[in-house]
């Protein structure tokens, strides 16, 4: 078995335009997934402020 791989140029770019989605596809996640700790608009009643802050720990401990 050989020791290296080669791949043709137009395999090497299909693989970096796949990555390169891969990245921006993870890049637009990790944006979504910073914001799940921003739980406005539950409103100003107790058991809303209460389900807020339940639902921002939650999503704390995923992140």
């Amino acid at each position: 078995m050989p020791e290296f791989t080669r791949l043709e140029p137009h395999v090497i770019d299909e693989i970096l335009r796949i990555c390169e989605v891969m990245l921006a596809e993870f890049d637009g996640t990790q944006a979504t997934a910073a914001k799940l700790t921003d739980v406005r608009g539950f409103g100003d009643f107790e058991s809303a402020q209460q389900l807020a802050a339940g639902y921002k720990r939650k999503a704390a401990l995923r992140s």
